[in-house]
């Protein structure tokens, strides 16, 4: 192998590990890098804290005795940005309501819950 071929081929070699090491990190993280969010869990008699917004209801009755609050951060996301969160929840300012839904998986805490789930967009 001559010089110039040991050149082209560590060209690209380097031309190519951009984009195998973008592959890697999505399928690591299994979101692209802009729809990454932290959710954390805390007991209803808990404070919801600034920038935070409950998205969810599950059962935990080893932590909170009963059901628990999944809440998502809103202050990160970017102008145009919509998220589905628990229809009891305040409309954050600089963010608009979209609608009304009934969902059984989501913000239901076990129950039935008619208008439990709304979907807000961030304003620009």
């Amino acid at each position: 192998m001559n010089k110039e071929d040991s050149i082209m081929k560590r060209h690209h070699v380097i031309r190519l590990a951009l984009p195998v090491f973008a592959c890697v990190l999505l399928l690591v993280n299994g979101r692209a890098p802009a729809q990454l969010s932290t959710r954390q869990m805390i007991c209803p008699e808990k404070q919801i804290p600034a920038g935070w917004i409950k998205v969810d209801v599950q059962s935990f009755p080893a932590e909170c005795g009963g059901d628990a609050w999944i809440l998502e951060p809103y202050s990160n996301k970017i102008p145009g940005s919509a998220m589905t969160v628990c229809a009891d929840q305040p409309t954050p300012p600089g963010w608009d309501t979209l609608g009304y839904a009934t969902s059984t998986g989501q913000c239901s805490g076990g129950t039935q819950n008619i208008g439990n789930i709304k979907s807000i967009r961030r304003l620009g």
